[in-house]
């Protein structure tokens, strides 16, 4: 959308859940009610809160009645304490950071952050609970604790700089590699190597069928995996693959030697020519199986559910007494 900060609005230092809060609301697309009630999601579009008003993206985060009180009083313990100020268009689209230096945009977007982050699971537990009732000091505390965490932890170690991305491993490291392509080379390729011996590990041993003849095998996966880990990520995948070929040809043998056979009903008509009024034809169902298992044989007339009209192997009826035939198989597990 035009005038949205992005690159502002998603440092590398923000947590996940405020940068999915911030893409989906520039992008209009949270699962506010005014939205889910165009799309028959749900039965009103007024605010969950109580405020009376329809609740878009917007009035949601940040012209809701409750929200407002809650972003003035974020706003005047924010400009007391650093001298900045706090508006709509930061909220919402993150303008206005790319004008100030990091010292102030990242501490400021850390606040903004956290506040939405409260605001919007203050909503979302109104949904919950079904009670449409928002404390501005509960909501004020419970943003102001949450911030002190936050302001712990990166005296703790954590950084809000934006020059040098961390090296912690998280989600979309694993998964898809992104910020890789922001480290130096050697940060990069040591831990890309560390995150390829950790998810090789994983796939090899983790996904084991039980009681199976290679359960000594995992062992001496992770002692071969352990010595290479100064080797090349295309060595570790090579002997994975191969190991996890040699596992699939004995749990497909392993499965054949388990399977048993699948029973095939018969049913026989006799006679099966033409017949007249007056003659009877015969039904017999015929188990085909090697396996030595009594069966109940229930036959039902027209899709029928009430009581079956027989219960043998075989029956005789008349030809006036024509349908549609069908048979139900039972075990006896007796």
């Amino acid at each position: 959308m035009p005038g949205v900060e992005w690159a502002a609005m998603q440092p590398t230092w923000l947590d996940g859940a405020s940068k999915d809060l911030y893409w989906l609301g520039a992008l209009r697309r949270l699962p506010v009610r005014e939205r889910l009630y165009r799309h028959g999601i749900s039965p009103t579009p007024l605010c969950p809160i109580g405020c009376g008003g329809e609740e878009t993206v917007e009035h949601a985060l940040w012209s809701c009645p409750v929200a407002a009180r809650f972003w003035r009083r974020v706003s005047e313990w924010w400009s007391a304490e650093e001298g900045a100020g706090i508006d709509r268009d930061l909220v919402l689209y993150g303008r206005g950071l790319k004008r100030m230096g990091p010292e102030t945009a990242n501490p400021l977007w850390q606040t903004v952050s956290v506040a939405k982050c409260v605001l919007w699971g203050a909503r979302c537990k109104c949904i919950r609970s079904q009670t449409p009732r928002v404390r501005q000091v509960d909501l004020f505390h419970v943003f102001r604790a949450r911030l002190g965490k936050v302001k712990q932890h990166n005296s703790g170690g954590g950084s809000w700089s934006g020059g040098q991305p961390d090296t912690g491993i998280d989600r979309d490291l694993v998964l898809y590699g992104r910020r890789l392509k922001r480290m130096g080379p050697a940060a990069a390729n040591q831990l890309r190597q560390a995150v390829s011996v950790a998810k090789c590990i994983l796939w090899a041993t983790v996904f084991s069928p039980p009681d199976l003849s290679y359960g000594n095998a995992a062992p001496s996966v992770l002692k071969l995996l352990s010595s290479v880990v100064t080797a090349s990520v295309y060595v570790l995948v090579t002997i994975i693959l191969a190991v996890k070929c040699y596992r699939a040809r004995v749990l497909t043998g392993f499965i054949h030697s388990t399977q048993t056979e699948n029973p095939k009903p018969v049913v026989n008509i006799m006679p099966d020519e033409q017949v007249f009024s007056g003659e009877t034809v015969t039904f017999r169902c015929d188990i085909q199986s090697t396996e030595d298992i009594k069966w109940t044989y229930i036959w039902k007339k027209n899709g029928s559910t009430e009581q079956p009209y027989k219960e043998t192997q075989e029956f005789s009826i008349s030809v006036t007494d024509s349908g549609q035939w069908y048979i139900h198989l039972q075990r006896d597990e007796q």
